[in-house]
Order: C-alpha cells, then sequence, then structure tokens
C-alpha cells in the first residue's frame, strides 16, 4: 500500500512540475496541450506500472504461501508419522503374547485379529514412509517402457486381496476398446498411484468403485490414458484430499496414499484431480501420456478360435456397471448380448436355451433360473467378486467361475475352457520333452512356511545362483537384504527380456524367482522362451507376484513355472520354495548367533528400531538407507540456512528431522533436533551457531552408524 501512494505522489509531482515548466516556458497553445496530454500519458503509465508491481507482488506472495503450506503438510507428515509408528508398536506388543496360544484355538479371536491389522498397518506406514522419503529425495524416476496393459490390472487386484479379502467391497474394470494392448509408460509409478487411489476408496467403505479407462480425444501431439475412478462414498472434495492429515480420535493416518500419488502423477507428467458427481459421489480422474513406441497403437484384438465365433450371450449382473462391462467386452467379440438388469430377472423367467452362454450373478441363482438352466444346453457362468472367498458350486450344473474385477483376457479363458477341450498344458509334461528323464516337480498349492525361519537358516543354500527378476527396486533391496549373508550368489535381471537374455549366458543358475508385471517382456512370456529350450528343462521357476487369482496362477504352470509365492514376501514360504528346489549345501557353517555380542551403534537404538517393524530387518534396513540418502549432508544445508538468516527453512528442516529421527530411533538426534527447533520457534537466533556445530557432529555420527549397521546386517 504504501509503494501504491508512493507511485501516485511521484506521478503527481512529476504533473505539477510539468504545468510549472509550461508556464515558465515560451510555447504556443498548441504546444501547451502536446506536453500536457504526455504528462498525462507517463501519470497513467507510472500509476499502471505501480498496480502491475502490487499485482505481482500479492501473486507471489501467494505462490509462497502456497509453498509453505505444502511444506508444513509434508513436516506434519514425518512428525505425526514418528508418534503413531510408537502407539501402534505398543498396541501390538501388547497381544502378541496372545497369538501363539491363540492362533490355533481360534482363528477369529479379537485380539488375535487386532494384532495382525495392527502389523499390516505398520508394515502400510513403514512402505509410505520410505516412499515419501524417496520422493523428498528426488530419487523417484520415471522410466518408460512397454508393459503388457493387462497385466498391470491383474497386478493391481492381486495387491489389493491382500488388504480386502472376504469383504463385500466390489472393484470394476470397464477399459474401452480402443486401448492398446501393449502401452510405454512407467508401469511401476502407475500402478502405485492407481492402487494409492482404489485402497482410499476401499477403506473409505466403498462397496462398489468403478475404474473406467479411456484414450483421451483432443488434439494434442502427445496421446494421453484417462483414468476415472467412481466410488460411491458420498462428502464434499476438493484438492485439499491430497494433503495430508493425520486423525487423532481414530489414531490413523488418511491421505498419505493420496498424497504420493499426487507427486508421483506430476513426475509422470500426468494430473490427478478429484470432485463430486451430480450424485455427490467421490470421483478421482487420472490423466496420463503414454508414449509412442512399436506395437504400441496395435489394438488388442484377439483370433478367436473358429468354435468360440459367434455366441449369443445373456448377462445378467446386480451391479449396472458390471454388466455394461461385461457388455463392453462380448460386444468385442463380435456377440449378440443382452443385458437384463436384476428387477426384469426376478420377475421374468426366461427360456435360457435360445442363448449359447448365460452370465448370471451369483446372488442370482434363483430356485427357477438353475431348474430351467439345468433343462438348457447353454453355458453357464458365475460372476463373483475377487474380494470375497465364496464360490458357487451347484449339484448337476456345470458353471464357469468369472472373477470381479474382470478383464478381456480371463473372458477369452472362460470362453476357452467352455467351448474348447481341454489339452494338457502344462509345459513340463513328459510327453512335451521326451528327452527328460526326470520330471522336474511342480508344486501347484501354496508353498508352507517353515518354522523358526531365521536370516541365518538361509545360508544352507550357500553356493546356489539365484536369478532374481523384478523391476520394483525396493523389492530387489528386500531379497538382496534377506539373503545377504547367505553365501547364495544373486543375480538380478530388471524384466523378462533381461532374464532370457541372462538365462541364455554362460552363467547357471539352480532357481529363478519370476516377477509377472514387468516392463518390456511379462514374466509369462520370459518363462515360456526359457521353457522352449530342453537345456534349461530342469531349471526351477518360481513365481514371485502379487496375481492369486485362479485363471493367473493357471496361466503360471502353463507358461512353464512350477510354484508361486504371493506378494508380500514371507521369509518361510521362500525357504520352503527354495527347500524344495534347491539342493542344500553339504557342509553349513556352524554360527555363534546365540552367543554373539550385542554390538551397539552410536546414536541409533537398532533393537527398538527393529521391533518397531515387528523384527524385519531388512525393511529397517531400508528405511535406513533412504534416510541416510535423503538428509546425510543436510548439515551443510541447515549451516547455510542459518547463515543467510532463512530461519524459516531451518525451523522445517528441524521439524523433519525431529519426526524422522524418531521413526528410525536415532533418539540422540531426535533430541537434538527438538532443542533447536525451540530456539527457532522463541527467535534465540543467537545460540543457532552452537546447534549447527553440535548438528554436523551428531549427523555424521549418525551416518556412520547407518553405514556399519547396513553392512553389518
Amino acid at each position: 500500500m504504501k509503494m501504491k501512494y508512493l507511485f501516485i505522489f511521484l506521478s503527481m509531482s512529476t504533473l505539477l512540475l510539468s504545468q510549472e515548466l509550461i508556464d515558465q516556458t515560451f510555447m504556443n497553445d498548441s504546444e501547451r496541450v502536446l506536453w500536457i496530454l504526455l504528462s498525462i500519458a507517463s501519470l497513467i503509465a507510472l500509476i499502471s506500472s505501480s498496480y502491475q508491481f502490487i499485482k505481482l507482488k500479492k501473486e507471489y506472495s501467494k505462490v509462497k504461501e502456497r509453498q509453505n503450506v505444502i511444506k508444513d503438510a509434508q513436516d506434519k507428515i514425518i512428525s505425526d508419522m514418528s508418534e503413531n509408528i510408537y502407539s501402534v508398536v505398543q498396541d501390538v506388543v501388547s497381544k502378541e503374547g496372545l497369538l501363539s496360544q491363540k492362533i490355533e484355538e481360534n482363528p477369529q479371536d479379537r485380539d488375535l485379529v487386532k494384532v495382525m491389522d495392527s502389523e499390516k498397518k505398520l508394515y502400510d506406514m513403514t512402505g509410505n514412509l520410505i516412499e515419501f522419503l524417496r520422493l523428498k529425495s528426488k530419487k523417484v524416476e520415471i522410466v518408460n517402457n512397454n508393459f503388457t496393459f493387462v497385466n498391470l490390472l491383474n497386478d493391481i487386484s492381486g495387491s489389493l486381496i491382500n488388504d480386502f479379502k472376504n469383504s463385500n467391497v466390489e472393484l470394476i474394470y470397464d477399459v474401452d476398446s480402443d486401448i492398446p494392448y501393449i502401452l510405454m509408460g512407467d508401469t511401476l509409478n502407475l500402478g502405485n498411484i492407481l492402487r494409492n487411489i482404489l485402497e482410499y476408496s476401499m477403506y473409505n467403505k466403498s462397496r462398489k468403485t468403478l475404474m473406467h479407462v479411456t484414450k483421451v480425444n483432443e488434439f494434442s501431439l502427445v496421446k494421453k490414458l484417462n483414468f476415472t475412478i467412481t466410488t460411491d462414498i458420498k462428502f464434499d472434495v476438493d484438492e485439499s484430499l491430497f494433503n495430508y492429515n493425520y486423525n487423532e480420535e481414530t489414531n490413523q493416518y488418511e491421505g498419505l496414499g493420496l498424497f504420493i500419488a499426487k507427486d508421483l502423477s506430476l513426475l509422470m507428467d500426468g494430473k490427478l484431480s478429484v470432485k463430486n458427481t451430480k450424485s455427490k459421489n467421490v470421483e478421482f480422474s487420472l490423466t496420463i501420456p503414454f508414449h509412442s513406441a512399436k506395437d504400441t497403437e496395435k489394438k488388442y484384438r484377439r483370433q478367436l478360435d473358429k468354435r468360440l465365433a459367434n455366441k449369443k450371450v445373456l448377462v445378467v449382473d446386480d451391479n449396472p456397471d458390471s454388466a455394461l462391462a461385461l457388455e463392453k467386452i462380448f460386444l468385442n467379440f463380435k456377440y449378440s448380448v443382452k443385458v437384463e438388469n436384476r428387477n426384469e430377472y426376478l420377475q421374468n423367467l426366461y427360456d435360457f436355451s435360445m442363448y449359447d452362454m448365460v452370465v448370471i450373478d451369483e446372488r442370482l441363482f434363483t430356485t427357477k433360473a438353475l431348474a430351467s438352466l439345468k433343462e438348457s444346453d447353454c453355458k453357464v457362468v458365475s460372476v463373483e467378486n475377487f474380494f470375497s472367498s465364496s464360490t458357487l458350486n451347484i449339484d448337476g450344473l456345470d458353471v464357469q467361475h468369472l472373477n470381479k474385477p474382470f478383464t478381456q483376457e480371463r473372458i477369452y479363458h472362460i470362453l476357452s475352457e467352455a467351448y474348447i477341450p481341454q489339452e494338457k498344458k502344462d509345459l513340463l509334461d513328459e510327453t512335451k520333452h521326451a528327452s527328460r528323464t526326470q520330471k522336474l516337480k511342480v508344486n501347484r498349492g501354496v508353498f508352507d512356511s517353515t518354522p523358526n525361519v531365521t536370516l541365518q537358516r538361509f545360508s544352507e543354500f550357500k553356493g546356489r545362483e539365484l536369478l532374481l527378476v523384478e523391476d520394483n527396486l525396493i523389492n530387489q533391496k528386500v531379497i538382496v537384504s534377506l539373503l545377504g549373508k547367505s553365501g547364495i550368489g544373486i543375480t538380478i535381471a530388471n524384466n523378462g527380456e533381461e532374464a532370457v537374455e541372462i538365462v541364455n549366458s554362460d552363467k547357471e543358475f539352480d532357481l529363478v524367482l519370476m516377477d509377472i508385471n514387468m516392463p518390456l517382456m511379462d514374466g509369462y512370456t520370459a518363462s515360456q522362451i526359457i521353457r522352449e529350450n530342453p537345456k534349461f528343462d530342469m531349471l526351477p521357476i518360481i513365481s514371485l507376484s502379487a496375481l492369486t487369482s485362479t485363471d493367473e496362477v493357471r496361466q503360471m504352470f502353463n507358461s512353464g513355472m512350477n510354484g508361486y509365492i504371493a506378494k508380500p514376501l514371507k521369509k518361510e514360504k521362500l525357504f520352503s520354495a527354495f527347500s524344495m528346489f534347491m539342493q542344500k549345501s553339504e557342509v553349513v557353517e556352524e554360527t555363534d548367533e546365540g552367543i554373539q555380542e550385542k554390538v551397539s551403534y552410536d546414536g541409533l537404538d537398532i533393537e527398538h528400531g527393529v521391533e518397531q517393524i515387528e523384527g524385519n530387518t531388512m525393511l529397517y534396513k531400508e528405511l535406513l538407507m533412504e534416510f541416510k540418502d535423503a538428509y546425510g549432508k543436510s548439515d551443510e544445508f541447515l549451516a547455510e540456512l542459518i547463515e543467510d538468516h532463512r530461519y524459516e527453512q531451518a525451523k522445517m528442516l528441524c521439524l523433519d528431522l525431529k519426526g524422522l529421527s524418531g521413526s528410525i530411533c536415532a533418539y540422540d538426534m531426535n533430541t537434538l533436533a527438538t532443542e533447536m527447533h525451540k530456539q527457532l520457534l522463541y527467535k534465540k537466533y543467537e545460540f543457532l551457531p552452537k546447534f549447527v556445530q553440535d548438528y554436523s557432529v551428531e549427523i555424521q555420527k549418525l551416518n556412520n552408524s547407518i553405514a556399519l549397521y547396513t553392512k553389518d546386517i
């Protein structure tokens, strides 16, 4: 405001001075008029400039304020994270003594359920903290490669089953027919974004969630995909939903997943937004570019077997969105499709013999419908919920099972099973490899959990060679940390293409751990290519994937795999798989694990830190390494902030360290950061130079301890 009046004062002074000059000079009337007009124009220009300056200053203030809000939100996240991790741990510890005796007596015991829920909440919280640190230290990179879109969808639903098994939530994928089968983009980060949005929807009791995938039809050199995720959650929303919030009443975090999803979408040059629909439902919209590449524009047009062509299908589903998604897929197969809603179906008794296939919601198999279906020759498909444990079995009626969320690939498998006589597809069958003298084992069930498995026990496989095929860097680090001191040789392939190349090299392997959803080449294709060479008939391939549906597991074995382990990885199941498929070392070095002296690490309470993550040393190690990468050189930054009198930024840094140091159990750093934050809060700036020196010593001590621990573990 002062600047505004200063400009006006100067302008008026200029005008008065101009008038005085006019009076004192010899000018005719026309020259005086011209001079006055020029003076007025100058006055207007000056006033306009002053307003523009003021406007720019206000805009700058708004931007600065917005940056501070974002920074405050980040700092509150980290600060709250430390306190809540401790409370969750106490909840787990207080109940874990009851776990062993009650797990056999009553699997539904509330105390047991609470312990399991607390453990899961702790793992989720730590995983989110690691991802947050990676974003903060700018370690998240966007890597665009070709990937199979349907594998991404299956991977997302497979990862959600661990959280929402036996629930009533219903997830529908509605994918437009012009979406290419092969896309080019960052499948890992895109999957993280979509998973976080869907988790938010389901955790907030959205019984029905629809994800509609379309191409963005706009004139642009960059092609884009849009993911519209519609929930049945009803409350007013705005962009603040992407801000992190800690609910003190429920002791739960709200929105950290969305906070991360928003940041990832920006890194991918995309846009994530939220709004209310006309019916007040919460709806997310994610627009992401995908890049042109060879085969990207080839739409998925599977060549139908002649035995699958020209079918007439009736679809009856309690969920209209699900019915329309089914109709779209069948129409893509050039089928004649009739969709019937629930009420009309229940009121009428259909002659099912008119149809080649009847696809019915599992809840709508009435007594009359069953009687009519048994009299007809049509194929019957029960539409069931992937997150429900129930499976419809009817005496006297052959029923195929289709789980939501379904994809075109899954429906094709249903059609094949219904109309094409099933041939033996096990690529490990002796008839397909006549030269084989010994058949390799196949474990079609879930691997048992070997009891009392420690990290040291993996040394029983010392000298064996493992090929790990995994595109997720965090998963790679966790497995390498798990087996780090076992003596097992580990080679890493980031995708199926690399895996095939490595297997065909001169190096020999005892076992392959194969992820499914990967860029460039998925795990199915890689396994099939490996099995084409009889040289690798006796090489075990174990799937390590979130994909666990019946169709997906069947496809794993059909591609030549010998077993599967569901993510998240459990060391007890991995040990069982190793025991089945890898020969143990003849001589196992005895360890003095039981009489080892307890090693102390200056500035770190390792025992409490590992305890906070339920004894998961690999996850704790990863958390420490991410902390070191993000803040290991923060003493230089802090000294610069204090020297430049940028005290607000210094205060934010102290808040960061206050929360994070508590999370990793670096209590000396936590005390120092807390005291320094107080000095900044009370503006006692004269004491800061001494704190900066102490901070430099403490962070170096912490760096050394982290380096030593991560090397020892």
